[in-house]
């Protein structure tokens, strides 16, 4: 089990690739401990043991990511380490002073993004000199750039996909989504994320939220009472297109770059609608807003 926490989705930047849309007009909050206790007490009956922690930006509320990481240690998970863009790392004082706060509460190394992406929004000089820090007072820490053949067009990257690839025509889109049948990687913990409301959000595949419990569980009820969730899980873009055309879905004339694209649109049209809870309507706003 490989599980993150997402504890906000609000950050200092608003990277084009980013997979769960953050940025800063993301105003709805930051974890509670209430909510940190309920996800490890699942996490730990599901056989979790270590999650890592990231948003959003963490760093945001110091004092409350110290918070989640006793209320995690207190139930028995460890935090493998704590995603940040080093939009906090100014003063070295300041950065020494977290850092040794962190590791009374069971923090020790932190993943440090350092890209193109995020270059627009923060100074490159403070995650090296972040970096830089951690290893002279022997604070673990890595380094993480993101690589273009590693991307994921899924959240705001849908954009970037958009307007750098051909489109492909519909009955082509079609034919490539007969193909790949199901997704039944909706339900797996590879590499899923818990966000600030406690909610499952699947690898790859944002935009869709499930309650916890019943996500770890498979259980039936999770498969039958989110029509959305099960139309993708049983019978992948072509059940989730069916369904869409019977809410009005009308398909762009000009195609889509990949099945994964038109797949996001349909998500996006049906997050619109009534009755599909487990679709997170905001997600799909702040990954298309300009």
């Amino acid at each position: 089990m490989n599980c993150g926490i997402m504890v906000n989705y609000q950050c200092t930047a608003a990277c084009a690739h980013c997979l769960y849309a953050s940025s800063p007009a993301w105003s709805c909050g930051y974890m509670t401990p209430e909510k940190m206790h309920e996800a490890c007490t699942t996490l730990r009956r599901h056989g979790g043991r270590s999650v890592h922690i990231g948003g959003g930006e963490p760093f945001i509320d110091f004092n409350a990511l110290c918070k989640l990481a006793q209320t995690a240690r207190e139930c028995g998970i460890s935090i493998e380490y704590v995603e940040t863009n080093a939009f906090w790392a100014i003063d070295e004082k300041e950065v020494i002073r977290k850092l040794d706060a962190m590791q009374q509460v069971g923090i020790d190394a932190l993943c440090i993004s350092a890209d193109a992406y995020h270059a627009e929004f923060v100074d490159p000089a403070l995650p090296l000199r972040l970096s830089n820090i951690c290893r002279r007072v022997g604070f673990g820490q890595f380094v993480w750039q993101t690589q273009i053949n590693r991307l994921r067009f899924n959240g705001r990257a849908i954009t970037l996909e958009n307007a750098h690839h051909q489109k492909k025509p519909l009955p082509k889109i079609l034919q490539e989504a007969a193909a790949k049948k199901s997704c039944r990687n909706l339900t797996s913990t590879g590499h899923f994320h818990i966000d600030l409301h406690g909610r499952y959000i699947p690898p790859g595949c944002t935009g869709f939220v499930l309650p916890l419990e019943e996500a770890l569980t498979h259980s039936a009820d999770a498969l039958t009472r989110y029509k959305a969730f099960t139309a993708s899980y049983t019978g992948g873009p072509l059940a989730l297109y069916a369904l869409a055309q019977n809410e009005g879905f009308i398909p762009d004339e000009t195609g889509y770059p990949s099945v994964c694209n038109f797949c996001f649109h349909l998500r996006q049209f049906l997050s619109q609608q009534d009755g599909f809870d487990e679709l997170d309507a905001m997600h799909y706003q702040q990954a298309v807003a300009v």
